[in-house]
Formats: C-alpha cells, sequence, structure tokens
C-alpha cells in the first residue's frame, strides 16, 4: 500500500486541487446565471463565477511559484 500522505502534503497537488475545484465552481455559476435574467434566475451564481477564478488564478499562480522553485 502507498503512503496516502504524500500527496497530501505536496503543495502543488494542493493547487490542481484549488484549480480544479475553482473550474467546477466557475462552471457551476456560468449554468447558474445563464438564464436571461427572468424571475428563475439564481442570484448566487455572479460569487460562484468570481470566487471560481479566484481559485483558477491562485492555483495557477501558486502552481508555477512553487514548481519553479530549487529543491
Amino acid at each position: 500500500m502507498t503512503n496516502a500522505n504524500s500527496e497530501s502534503k505536496n503543495p502543488i497537488f494542493w493547487c490542481l486541487v484549488a484549480v480544479v475545484i475553482g473550474a467546477g465552481l466557475a462552471i457551476w455559476g456560468a449554468i447558474k446565471g445563464d438564464c436571461g435574467g427572468g424571475p428563475g434566475c439564481w442570484v448566487g451564481s455572479g460569487f460562484l463565477k468570481i470566487a471560481g477564478w479566484i481559485l483558477i488564478g491562485s492555483g495557477i499562480g501558486g502552481w508555477f511559484a512553487l514548481g519553479n522553485r530549487k529543491s
């Protein structure tokens, strides 16, 4: 059996997780916000899109910053 803690201690792994979760939130917000302003529109879609893009940006930025360091 492999050591499951080795991935959870890797900061680049968490950057990848942030990118995946951010993409999911941004897509979910885009789907919920694509209703044309009718009465069935979901008001939280803007928050989901913004939070998703922030997670994507911070995950990619962290990935580049941590991936280029010397070990």
